[in-house]
């Protein structure tokens, strides 16, 4: 399980003279101040220099601040230089090993560093591979946007499509990274095999044109090239037979439909004509009482509203034009069948020829200008046979990768991890003074949606159920816990301590924690950070220091841009 913790931050402005630098414990950090001292602003420059922008705004602040922050990745030291959108990344000596004016170049950088090997799908349905703002999405409780029942703890985090449950389901071990190296793996198999599929495609058409252009009737003198020859002909005529056996059928079948809709079509029309004879008769014959033609009986009411000739023929009509539509498209189909038969007669006619040029006495004119194509198709075969085998090989490791897949994703596992988080979310709301609720039915990405002073309570529930899973027995990363300024929606003098409590006691103990809140706690933390200044987070005093700290990585960036840039 690899380990990210935070050992540093220097922020620098040029232009206004001022700076600060602050360190971080290994485990329990405080951010104290009151409101605009700068609680918010110093968290969210950690991820600002990391690639990370939070959502809201530093207020009063220098757009031309430089922010470098130090960090360690499973005890190794590296540091991160930035500037605007120029930023640098440095190992244990401070030499600058990468640098970028590019947001997605540096994206791509971070990951690589970190092992982040998450992949998400964005808006134009693309595949890409998810930066800092997905890794440390679970992990960041920001003042603007986290304690409310929507994730928008980034700016842009919509850039990705439903980010969510895969950032959850990887980090929770539902989905962990070996899943995606095993993926990435399979995907590059597959990329081969359908590259292998189409060459084995382009050598079959190649080598039929080949057969086209030189006798295939003549003898061959190769034994091995016989055989081939005689076996792939004979599985030819045979699976011609099949396509011949099934055309004939679908013959019959469509014949028989043209029959019927014709016959249909027939009996309609002399309806129709019945009608129109009556319908005539009707119009022209003058008469208050109606005497019906074929049985002499009288009517006094309308012949015509007793039967709705209109109507009647007005459907018939139709149904005509219907049954003539349908009639067309069978005869087309039929036409189609029957040209794709004859065609198949050709080739079965072809083929049976050559077999029985094949069986019969050997010419030595037929054996001469064979001679020279058995080499070549003895080339094909080669070539196919190879390409078959490249293929199998292709087709049993993606079989593998799916079985590795289906363990890493199985139905026990996910379960044991749904456990891990029902049980804690449960245990997380009882210490933090919510009721009990029923969480058999919760899943990873059930945040929680509740109002007044038990909202901020329960998002932090929720976030604590999901760090206890992350470093439990399926996570593959330890990330710093950050939780900007708890005293969410009037939190009572009863309720606040509680939850202050719970971030100094209850949080996974091999976690980096950072939390920033107004006022003071009586809970022992290992560092605490005071801010007591409003609007001056950056001091006059620490400025020649901390510039003098910044100054060489600056140097070093900025040369490598330019260098790059000339190149």
């Amino acid at each position: 399980m690899k380990t990210f913790k935070f050992k540093s931050i220097c922020l620098l402005s040029q232009s206004e003279q001022r700076a600060r630098r602050e360190t971080f414990a290994p485990r329990l950090n405080l951010i104290a101040g009151e409101n605009h001292t700068g609680k918010s602003s110093l968290i969210k420059s950690l991820f600002v220099a990391l690639g990370a922008r939070p959502e809201g705004r530093l207020e009063n602040w220098d757009k031309n601040a430089i922010a470098l922050v130090s960090f360690t990745i499973d005890g190794n030291l590296y540091h991160v230089l930035q500037q605007q959108s120029y930023r640098a990344l440095y190992n244990t000596n401070g030499d600058c090993i990468f640098a970028t004016g590019v947001s997605a170049e540096w994206g791509a950088e971070f990951s690589k560093l970190v092992g982040f090997n998450l992949v998400l799908i964005d808006k134009n349905q693309e595949i890409v591979s998810a930066d800092a703002r997905a890794f440390f999405l679970p992990f960041y409780l920001n003042q603007d946007g986290s304690w409310q029942a929507v994730w928008s703890t980034f700016a842009n985090i919509q850039q990705f499509k439903a980010p969510v449950q895969p950032i959850l389901d990887y980090f929770s071990g539902v989905k962990p990274p070996k899943y995606y190296e095993i993926s990435a793996l399979r995907d590059g198999v597959n990329i081969t095999l359908k590259e292998l599929r189409r060459e084995h495609k382009l050598v079959s058409q190649v080598r039929e044109r080949f057969g086209r252009t030189l006798p295939l009737s003549g003898p061959k003198t190769m034994p091995d090239v016989f055989e081939q020859d005689v076996t792939r002909l004979t599985d030819e005529v045979t699976t011609l037979n099949h396509q011949q056996e099934e055309l004939r059928n679908t013959l019959v079948r469509e014949q028989e439909v043209y029959d019927s809709l014709r016959l249909q079509i027939h009996m309609a029309q002399e309806a129709l004509r019945t009608y129109d004879g009556d319908a005539s008769f009707l119009r022209t014959e003058p008469h208050d009482t109606l005497v019906c033609p074929t049985c002499g009986a009288q009517h006094h009411k309308m012949f015509m509203d007793i039967l709705n000739y209109a109507e009647d023929g007005r459907v018939l009509r139709e149904l005509i034009i219907k049954l003539r539509n349908d009639s067309e498209k069978i005869h087309k189909e039929f036409v189609q069948t029957q040209v794709r038969l004859r065609e198949l007669d050709v080739n079965y006619i072809r083929v049976s020829q050559v077999l029985e040029a094949r069986r019969g006495d050997l010419k030595f004119d037929d054996v001469i200008k064979s001679m020279g194509a058995e080499v070549a198709f003895t080339a094909f075969e080669d070539e196919l046979t190879e390409l078959k085998s490249q293929i199998d090989r292709c087709l049993g490791e993606i079989d593998n990768f799916e079985v590795m897949l289906n363990e890493l994703t199985s139905q026990r596992r996910s379960k044991e991890i749904l456990k891990i988080f029902r049980d804690s979310y449960a245990s997380a709301r009882v210490k933090l003074n919510l009721p009990p609720v029923e969480t058999k039915n919760l899943r990873l990405t059930s945040r929680p949606n509740l109002s007044g002073s038990g909202g901020p309570r329960s998002i932090l529930a929720y976030y604590t159920a999901i760090w206890a899973t992350t470093s439990g027995k399926y996570g593959s990363f330890i990330v710093p816990l950050v939780i900007d300024s708890p005293q969410q929606l009037g939190q009572d003098e009863k309720n606040l301590p509680k939850m202050i409590e719970y971030v100094a006691k209850f949080l996974p103990e091999n976690s980096q924690v950072i939390l920033g809140i107004e006022g003071s706690t009586e809970e022992k933390f290992d560092h605490i950070i005071e801010l007591t200044s409003a609007y001056k987070l950056l001091q006059e005093d620490q400025y020649e220091q901390v510039n003098g700290i910044i100054q060489p990585f600056l140097d070093q960036m900025y040369a490598r841009i330019f260098s790059e840039d000339s190149e």
